[in-house]
């Protein structure tokens, strides 16, 4: 039993017996466990262990709703505090209607006993009947927000920035982790001092499968989708890359290397699927004359392989960074 899955504890004498019943939250299902003791002494001793290890949310974090900081499609987010230590913190409260929770709640359990410095630290996942609850660090502006205010940034910040990004999701792929949703917003940006630093967030769509595994459940933001998934082909690691390499452009341009029409306030899918299809970038990604630059067209160009056998994979584009130290 997960101790901060336990719903309900219940101690009852049934004839000469001493019953106590946990309920807790199993997977997708409530389940109970029942425990029968011969004497009072030891039911009662068991009852208070646990009880003692079952601390709620509540206990632990300043949880009040009345913080709501952010409300989208995938749950609402709210500002919190560490009862004990006074950090400031977020909650993410997610409906358990998602054919994703189990993936969601298994990948941010792995990530919370990882502290990596572009990934955003995870501190806890609760579960009760109709949420998910995950406790992280709070973090700031998102990159695509921090560009449009920054319009101008030079290209060591747009090197550094790239770098660090890699990096998180580096070490992703080294625990088996897809992202499957990696673009502006969900990646974060602080600058202190002069210094960068980048986080990815937000695990809702992510999955985790084997060097040799596959997928072709169509998930992610349509302006980051690779080839493949428009043609839902089979995909791995490798469609990470190809949302990579749109957010390197980004960064690189202020602007998608695909963008389709608006036709009566909507987007052309068909318009955004065929250029992502067939557009050759070959005349947006010239050489250019500085190293660093030229070596993030290089990682464009690579990334944003049509084909998902020619694609460069995470160890490759960490290799083209390490030409910029030569």
């Amino acid at each position: 039993i997960y101790i901060n899955n336990v719903i309900d504890i219940d101690f009852k004498r049934v004839e000469n017996h001493f019953v106590l019943s946990i309920k807790f939250f199993n997977d997708e299902y409530p389940s109970t466990i029942v425990f029968v003791f011969s004497s009072n002494r030891k039911a009662t001793k068991f009852m208070n262990m646990v009880s003692q290890l079952k601390h709620s949310i509540d206990s632990i974090y300043d949880f009040d709703e009345k913080k709501e900081m952010e409300k989208g499609g995938f749950g609402t987010v709210f500002n919190t505090k560490n009862k004990a230590t006074n950090e400031e913190l977020v909650i993410k409260e997610i409906p358990r209607n998602d054919t994703n929770d189990y993936w969601e709640i298994s990948i941010c359990n792995l990530l919370k006993n990882i502290s990596h410095p572009n990934l955003i630290r995870i501190y806890g996942v609760y579960e009760t009947l109709t949420h998910i609850l995950i406790v992280m660090e709070k973090g700031s502006k998102n990159l695509g927000s921090y560009i449009k205010d920054n319009f101008f940034l030079n290209i060591s910040d747009k090197f550094e920035i790239v770098c660090q990004i890699a990096k998180g999701i580096s070490c992703l792929h080294s625990l088996g982790i897809i992202h499957r949703d990696i673009k502006l917003e969900n990646i974060l940006i602080e600058r202190s001092n002069g210094a960068i630093l980048i986080k990815l967030i937000d695990f809702g769509l992510s999955k985790i499968m084997g060097l040799d595994e596959s997928t072709n459940e169509p998930f992610g933001t349509i302006n980051y989708m690779a080839p493949e998934i428009f043609l839902r082909n089979n995909y791995n690691h490798k469609e990470d890359i190809w949302s990579f390499g749109i957010v390197v452009f980004y960064i690189l341009k202020n602007r998608f290397p695909f963008a389709g029409i608006w036709v009566n306030s909507e987007y052309s899918i068909f318009e955004l699927t065929i250029q992502v299809l067939y557009k050759n970038l070959s005349r947006d990604v010239k050489n250019s004359q500085f190293k660093k630059e030229r070596i993030l067209l290089t990682i464009i160009n690579n990334c944003l392989e049509k084909q998902i056998q020619k694609r460069v994979d995470i160890k490759g584009i960490l290799n083209y960074m390490l030409l910029a130290l030569q």
